[in-house]
């Protein structure tokens, strides 16, 4: 069955483009397949293919398509939501991330298919267009109250970065890939300012609190955690790796090309 799915040649949908339709991988077979087939033989096709990405060549396929396509499949996904109509994403097609992401078998499928690149790319795209300008910044802030951040549509993205990122290798690459870098500054350059712990004053003519800043407290609480995890994992694989020895590998500037200064 998993060389049948992955030899299979079936069309994407056009909404995703030539260059995406002319890829015949096991990820875009299923997707072509998603809203032609009955409920429960979708169930069951979902279910084989929950099997086949743990390991091995058919897992190793899909993993680096699910990486390659990420941004777009994430925006079918969001555009989706609470939608039940034939052909809408199917809500499994959510769960890929939490099996494919966080495993060491696919750690090499995953870096392949350049998943940090994509991942954080996706992340600043989405917080780049809520972004407005604002009397107490030089340059352009989130605004909270876009329906992108009032949905939390970023969330899925940022806890996507969180599996992806308790890999040692990735966190390190974040660190010495200055591309990569720059992307996360510019990240927190978009939260500058929110200032997510303080409460706005009541206006006088209502006597009710502006709860604005509720939704700036959940994004930067959100998207700092990023970082979080970044520390963890380098942290861990130091202890693994024994006495000083970790923290001199994970220093930015080793081991690439693109390193930051």
């Amino acid at each position: 069955p998993a060389s049948a799915f992955a030899a299979a040649r079936v069309s994407a949908p056009a909404s995703w483009g030539a260059s995406m339709a002319a890829d015949s991988t096991p990820l875009l077979t299923l997707l072509a397949l998603d809203g032609r087939l009955l409920p429960a033989v979708r169930e069951a096709v979902y279910a084989l293919y929950f099997e086949l990405i743990k390991e091995g060549t058919f897992a190793a396929a899909f993993a680096e398509a699910f990486c390659m396509h990420y941004r777009v499949l994430t925006h079918q996904l969001i555009e989706s939501e609470g939608m039940e109509e034939e052909g809408a994403c199917h809500r499994l097609l959510d769960q890929f991330s939490v099996t494919v992401l966080p495993s060491r078998a696919l750690l090499a499928p995953v870096t392949a298919g350049r998943a940090l690149d994509v991942l954080l790319g996706t992340l600043l795209e989405m917080l780049s267009q809520t972004a407005v300008s604002a009397a107490h910044s030089p340059h352009p802030v989130v605004d909270c109250e876009h329906p992108s951040i009032v949905q939390r549509y970023y969330g899925r993205v940022v806890c996507d970065l969180r599996y992806l990122l308790r890999h040692p290798e990735v966190s390190a690459d974040l660190l010495r890939r200055g591309s990569l870098w720059g992307a996360w500054v510019r990240v927190c350059m978009l939260l500058h300012h929110m200032h997510p712990l303080e409460r706005g004053r009541a206006s006088p003519a209502t006597g009710w609190e502006a709860k604005t800043w509720t939704k700036a407290f959940s994004l930067e609480i959100e998207v700092m955690g990023v970082f979080a995890v970044v520390i963890d994992a380098l942290l861990e694989a130091g202890e693994a790796a024994g006495p000083g020895r970790g923290a001199e590998e994970a220093r930015p500037g080793r081991g690439g090309e693109e390193a930051r200064p």
